[in-house]
């Protein structure tokens, strides 16, 4: 430029004539042009700087604010975490009360079913003694009524035979020979209220004395006349019956081979009979007696069997 060699000129082509070193103006206006070259890069400098402050305080502005979030969110973490943990509790307390309220509630319920049991315990055990109450009272009114009855009932039964009515050498006899045969039975009410629908009945039987008496296993041959009556108490009655030898009652008199048979023990006579009542309080009751003659003839003795009441 301005007669200046090219740099890229090569180095061994052929130099030409000096040029004369250029004038001190050139040079001048050389260095104002550098001064005028350098104020652009100054510029781009100071506004690059500029830009570089307002960068930083942006990226300050934007740790600070960023900083301060991070704050805010860290105290909400916290508050966010205390009621997290506030609600825990209250729910932990929530489970733990509804835990007491369902063990209570058992509880109760248990206290309530064990309640239930004693009390159906007691009432089964009032029932229980009532009922045995009631039956012990009832049983103890049944024997008092029941003793009362006993005390105050009828008791008819016969008392004996009467007395020998025909004579011999040695005194009275029931039986001679020769004669009709006949006995008294006399019953009587030892009770203390009259019998009523009373049905007395009289028999006589000869059997072996080694036989054991039993008029169930006879038929009597002969008995009396079965009537009904009342017998009021202490009052005595007496029953008839006459002894037929014949089964045709053509004949009632005694042998002298009856009596033999009698006096020496071959044969027994027996009189037996059942006695049918009822008391005043409409119950029924029996008697049954037998009583055999001796074979003196002059009395008689109570069997060993068939002597019963009830």
């Amino acid at each position: 430029m301005n007669g200046q060699p090219s740099g890229n000129q090569p180095t061994n082509a052929p130099q030409a004539n000096p040029a004369l070193p250029p004038p001190p103006q050139p040079a001048k206006a050389k260095g104002n042009t550098s001064q005028t070259s350098q104020n652009p890069p100054d510029n781009d400098k100071a506004t690059a700087n500029e830009l570089a402050r307002e960068v930083r305080w942006i990226e300050i502005a934007s740790i600070v604010v960023n900083f301060g979030l991070a704050i805010i969110g860290i105290v909400a973490l916290c508050i966010y975490s205390g009621q997290l943990e506030v609600m825990r509790r209250t729910l932990d307390t929530m489970k733990s009360s509804g835990d007491t309220t369902t063990r209570q509630t058992w509880q109760a319920i248990g206290n309530m079913n064990w309640l239930a049991r004693e009390m159906n315990y007691a009432r089964d055990q009032a029932t229980v003694s009532s009922k045995a109450s009631e039956a012990s009272t009832k049983a103890a009114l049944d024997a008092s009524i029941k003793a009362s009855r006993i005390d105050q009932r009828a008791w008819v039964g016969a008392i004996g035979v009467g007395s020998p009515q025909l004579i011999d050498g040695h005194g009275t006899v029931f039986m001679k020979e020769g004669e009709i045969a006949k006995f008294d039975l006399i019953i009587k009410n030892t009770g203390k209220t009259p019998a009523r629908k009373v049905k007395p009945s009289l028999f006589y039987e000869v059997l072996a004395p080694d036989v054991t008496f039993s008029p169930q296993a006879f038929i009597p041959p002969s008995a009396s006349q079965r009537t009904v009556v009342v017998l009021q108490p202490s009052m005595p009655f007496e029953l008839t019956v006459t002894v037929r030898t014949k089964d045709d009652l053509a004949d009632e008199r005694i042998t002298k081979h009856d009596l033999d048979t009698l006096k020496m023990g071959k044969m027994r006579f027996y009189l037996h009979g059942r006695l049918e009542y009822e008391d005043i309080f409409g119950v029924s009751h029996f008697t049954t007696y037998c009583f055999y003659m001796s074979a003196s003839l002059d009395e008689f003795t109570g069997c060993s069997t068939y002597n019963d009441a009830n």
